[in-house]
């Protein structure tokens, strides 16, 4: 009955191990609106390392990656609306990459 009761943590990457501290998530979503995606997308993958999730990581560069090559082929319609798709999706991401 009382392993029950013990939370299995084995499967979860300890932050407090970290090399360094840790970006706090909750700043994600202000990063995306001042900055875009790949501001966002940096920073999680430095908190992706931290904690040696690989998958995590992968998934935010690839993200940055994206929204950066969208904001360069929306920037040939019109740089404001190029910088108004990229804050709201680098909001979207940064809400996204900040539950994790």
């Amino acid at each position: 009955m009382t392993d029950l009761l013990r939370p299995s943590l084995r499967r979860y990457p300890d932050a407090r191990k970290a090399p360094f501290p840790l970006i706090d998530p909750l700043l994600f979503p202000y990063l995306g609106l001042l900055f875009g995606v790949p501001v966002v997308a940096l920073a999680a993958g430095v908190n992706a390392l931290a904690v040696r999730r690989w998958a995590l990581f992968f998934v935010s560069l690839l993200l940055g990656f994206a929204g950066w090559i969208f904001f360069l082929a929306a920037a040939g319609n019109s740089f404001v609306v190029a910088r108004g798709i990229a804050f709201a999706v680098g909001l979207l991401v940064g809400l996204i990459l900040g539950r994790r």
